[in-house]
């Protein structure tokens, strides 16, 4: 199952007026292709059909979604994420406000 978007909403009593106020946010989201293997994905035809006649913006989607993982493939990530910054010894120097 593929999700390209995420939506919240928060919910704030207004005392005076006797009701919620509500506002919603929605987050594009996709698969981080830089961390894992590259992925195939597949979607069903009636679905993008879906999406596209409700004016889903696919181009929001694939330049400016949230990337995610999988949370089962949190050790590989993890793992892949500890190896890249062993291999690279400008990344393990320690730096405080008055320099190296």
């Amino acid at each position: 199952m593929n999700a390209f978007q995420w939506g919240l909403a928060t919910f704030k009593w207004d005392s005076a007026k006797r009701q919620y106020s509500i506002r919603p946010f929605n987050f594009y989201v996709f698969p981080n292709s830089q961390i894992m293997d590259k992925k195939i994905m597949q979607f069903d035809t009636s679905c993008i059909k879906f999406l596209m006649d409700n004016n889903f913006n696919f181009n929001k989607l694939f330049k400016e979604s949230v990337g995610y993982q999988r949370l089962c493939d949190k050790d590989l990530v993890r793992a892949r994420i500890d190896k890249h910054f062993k291999d690279a010894p400008e990344f393990n120097r320690a730096y405080t406000h008055l320099g190296s």
